[in-house]
């Protein structure tokens, strides 16, 4: 679970709080929300051609 995550946990490190694990959970969020933006766009391409299918009658 931490091994992408790990890359956004620097960038995360320089934020004002001093909570060690709140870095590591905005990494691990980001992570998964870049992730569900991927497959939200996925899942639109395969509807859109779905939508160009059509029926035989």
């Amino acid at each position: 679970m931490f091994s992408i995550e790990r890359l956004y946990n620097s960038a995360c490190s320089y934020a004002a709080n001093s909570i060690r694990i709140q870095p590591i959970f905005m990494s691990i969020i980001f992570d998964h929300y870049k992730t569900l933006k991927k497959l939200d766009e996925q899942e639109k391409s395969r509807q859109l051609k779905l939508d160009d299918i059509k029926p035989i009658n």
